[in-house]
């Protein structure tokens, strides 16, 4: 059967396709040997830099011990360090690679073990120069093991030389392989693809010449069909009159269909309204309750301690002076009932401060009626740091401030004792051998005025006592005098204000507190 030539040019076509898609999978797989073979010749180099470079590492080992030797300086001692570390590294490195590419490990360890070898010599020799063991040094010195080492280093090194050498001959073998590869199709794909494209511009152009008498043919069809669809579309016209009069009675009752759908989506509307207000009002209920529930789950605990006050705190004293009077009763030793009303006095002293102090969380708790007036904070904060003086002066303490809002409306004395809290801990719990530094800045919002006061003190381990940081009489440094009310007074006076107060702390470097108030810009300062 004979083949038509437009059959024959697509049919080269196809080879060449075929040619292409087979060059392009060469290329690729080709590209990925060329990659991988070029990555093994620079591992091999890197490989073979490294091996050569162990004996540069020796010799800084050996130049150290005498260096340390002539002059007993600590940086011979540190060029010693340094080169035992670089040593590691290599050994590392090369234990690694040259055991991915099946070296020889015995003789590498062989190698790794005689280095070591001498390297515990290095330390031996060190340890009795530094114990003024002159006698031993030298005698140990004198026998020289590093030439025994430098031998082992040199067989070594030729064989890793040699095996890298092998690996790099074979990786650059195949790179040009597929180099070679890459051209040998190419080529092939070239001797075909230029007579076919002489063979296709050729029936093109004869292609062409048919074209151009199908065009002239197909040119006299269309003035028939022009004359045609002259007759078409007056038949077209008389039935559109038709279907515009049809069209008018049904847009007559679009019309009435539209009214209605109008009424029912206004009635829609007014139901999504009140729908829409409905769950409003809801939502808005439902955070009243929620804030509700939130008071009074924090009353209830306030109330647990109060408790706790009460029960062992109160109890303690009361206890101790019941104890005591009865006592005193009984004694008729006149020192001894000296002595009994001593410890009397001290137990009501504490019952005392005990009551003092829950009058004053009560006060700040159900004062409802706070004055408040415009506050300079730096005014404010200078106050403190004057009746703070002698603790200041007595510690050396560095006190730097940055305040980008100085002036805000709040409760006065609830602020100066918020600062007064806050600097007298980070005094009182400064770090012995540092000197106290405590920062203080703020910054705001559109509504909120935020307060941080840092230091570099001794710090609060929080996992262990987070949860307790604002606990009533609760104390985490007790090498000093205090009561632990200092910070449960301060986030009592901060929430009364309706703001929150955070702590971040390490132990050993310090503590951070971050003060959220309502921020209400004031008109004048005072």
């Amino acid at each position: 059967m004979k083949l038509s030539k437009s059959l024959i040019t697509y049919l080269l076509l196809f080879i060449i396709s075929i040619l292409l898609l087979f060059y392009l999978t060469m290329t690729m797989r080709n590209s990925e040997v060329i990659k991988d073979n070029i990555e093994i010749k620079n591992k091999a180099e890197k490989i073979k830099g490294e091996a050569n470079d162990i004996i540069r590492k020796l010799h800084l080992m050996d130049l150290g011990i005498r260096g340390y030797a002539i002059l007993p300086q600590q940086n011979y001692i540190g060029n010693y360090d340094s080169a035992i570390f670089y040593l590691e590294y290599s050994f590392a490195f090369l234990e690694r690679e040259l055991s991915a590419q099946q070296f020889p490990m015995d003789d590498f360890y062989t190698f790794k073990d005689s280095v070591y070898a001498y390297i515990d010599y290095g330390e031996l020799m060190i340890r009795h120069l530094q114990k003024g063991e002159r006698a031993q040094f030298n005698d140990i010195f004198e026998h020289d093991y590093g030439y025994d080492t430098y031998l082992e280093y040199l067989k070594f090194n030729h064989q890793v030389q040699v095996f890298e050498n092998g690996i790099f001959d074979d990786a650059n073998n195949k790179y040009k392989r597929a180099l070679s590869s890459n051209t040998n199709v190419f080529t092939l794909i070239l001797f075909l693809v230029i007579p076919t494209l002489f063979y296709t511009a050729y029936h093109s152009n004869r292609t062409f010449k048919v074209s151009e008498r199908l065009r002239i043919s197909e040119q006299k069809n269309n003035e028939i069909l022009s004359e045609q669809n002259i007759k078409l579309e007056k038949l077209v016209k008389e039935r559109t009159e038709e279907i515009a009069t049809q069209n008018e009675e049904i847009i007559a009752q679009n019309e009435e269909l539209s009214e209605a759908n109008h009424l029912i989506e206004q009635q829609n509307k007014t139901i999504n309204n009140r729908n829409v207000y409905l769950k409003k009002e809801v939502d808005k209920q439902t955070q009243k309750l929620l804030a509700a529930n939130t008071e009074l789950v924090q009353r209830m605990k306030k109330m647990e301690q109060y408790a706790f006050i009460v029960s062992h705190n109160l109890r303690s004293p009361v206890a101790q002076i019941l104890g005591l009077s009865h006592l005193l009763i009984q004694t008729e030793n006149p020192l001894e009932s000296k002595d009994l009303l001593e410890y009397v006095a001290k137990a009501t002293t504490k019952l005392d401060i005990v009551l003092n102090d829950l009058n004053q969380i009560l006060l700040i708790e159900n004062n409802p009626d706070k004055e408040t007036v415009s506050i300079n904070l730096v005014a404010c904060l200078e106050e403190v740091i004057n009746s703070l003086d002698d603790q200041i002066n007595a510690t050396k303490t560095q006190i730097t401030q940055n305040f980008e809002v100085e002036n805000m409306v709040s409760v006065r004395p609830y602020i100066y004792s918020i600062f007064y809290n806050l600097l007298s801990n980070a005094i009182k719990y400064h770090k012995p051998e540092r000197i106290p530094e405590i920062n203080i800045s703020s910054s705001s919002t559109n509504d909120e005025i935020s307060i941080i006061v840092s230091d570099n003190g001794l710090g609060i381990d929080m996992e262990k006592y987070g949860k307790d940081m604002f606990s009533l009489y609760r104390r985490f440094h007790t090498h000093v005098d205090g009561r632990g009310l200092g910070l449960y007074l301060t986030k009592v006076q901060i929430e009364s204000l309706g703001g929150t107060i955070k702590v971040e702390s390490k132990l050993g470097e310090g503590t951070s507190f971050l003060i959220t108030l309502p921020f209400k810009k004031n008109i004048t300062q005072q």
